[in-house]
């Protein structure tokens, strides 16, 4: 994860790193808080999104784009990084 957040680079003690579980009907959805001094942006506080598996229900390349052009427009919580199973999403408190 931290390999994916340009803020986070420098983070190389993952204990650092405060996860709490989210609710969620088919994603696991966690709050994550970089506690690190070495961050100092925006994006010490990201949400973590592992989707799950939705045969049919949801067309993921269609939702992402979606997504994305929400947040880009100020709509929605920015997508700060995403692979195939997750995204990496700024967040709104």
């Amino acid at each position: 994860m931290v390999d994916n957040l340009e803020e986070w680079k420098n983070t190389t003690d993952l204990r650092l790193i405060e996860l709490k579980k989210c609710t969620g009907l088919t994603n696991a959805t966690y709050r994550a808080i970089n506690t690190s001094h070495t961050v100092t942006g925006p994006h010490k506080t990201v949400v973590i999104r592992i989707f799950g598996t939705v045969e049919g229900l949801v067309d993921k390349k269609k939702e992402h784009l979606i997504f994305c052009e929400l947040g880009n427009k100020g709509q929605g919580p920015k997508c700060l990084a995403y692979g195939g199973s997750w995204r990496i999403e700024e967040f709104i408190h």
